[in-house]
């Protein structure tokens, strides 16, 4: 039984994975979607995160992590800075691994839209934050201590426009989810109920 659960759980992440992947190129398409100076709003959010709301920490910064690394391998590998440490690390494997990777720590709220919600915003603070900092760092080597807050800012609003942009479409379709599921669900209980009714008849 824990082998087959294991290889369910193993499909279904990488299931995730290629439609995250997919919906993030599908996003790149889009002119606009996507910033001038980089970032993009994008779709892939929620399949990925799913994946750790749905099975957990193993799978949920494992699936996370594939996210980043196949779209990057599939992008070529490009670096958009002199920094490309600070790229990798606060652009790819802390807003993704982390952020995207920590919705696993609440697989109870699969179901709960609300709590579900804020666990998605979480994410996405996670990743504005890393974003932020990134920018802060670059601007900051370009401009120097005397424009530090003018790089915070600047950093701040450019990427939280797209990273909150995001979230809130992931936070929507999440919503629309749980109310699709309920829905499901309450008709196949009327179903069962008018099906006992008839029985007992």
């Amino acid at each position: 039984m824990k082998t087959n659960e294991s290889v369910r759980a193993i499909t279904e992440t990488a299931i995730f994975v290629a439609i995250g992947i997919a919906l993030k190129f599908l996003s790149d398409l889009i002119p606009f979607l996507n910033y001038f100076e980089g970032g993009t709003i994008d779709l892939a959010m929620l399949p990925v995160c799913l994946i750790g709301l749905r099975r957990g920490p193993k799978y949920g910064f494992l699936g996370a992590t594939l996210y980043w690394v196949l779209a990057w391998l599939i992008g070529g590998l490009k670096i958009y800075s002199d920094y490309p440490l600070v790229e990798i690390l606060l652009d790819r494997l802390v807003p993704y691994s982390i952020g995207y990777g920590i919705t696993s720590l609440f697989t109870d709220s699969l179901r709960k839209p609300i709590k579900g919600s804020l666990v998605l915003l979480l994410a996405g603070v996670i990743r504005l934050i890393s974003h932020t900092v990134s920018g802060i760092l670059l601007w900051y080597s370009w401009t120097g201590f005397s424009e530090f807050m003018t790089s915070f800012y600047a950093s701040l609003i450019y990427n939280g426009s797209y990273v909150m942009l995001t979230t809130l479409l992931a936070i929507v379709l999440f919503i629309s989810m749980n109310r699709i599921l309920d829905f499901g669900l309450k008709k196949t209980d009327d179903v069962k109920i008018e099906s006992v009714e008839d029985e007992n008849n």
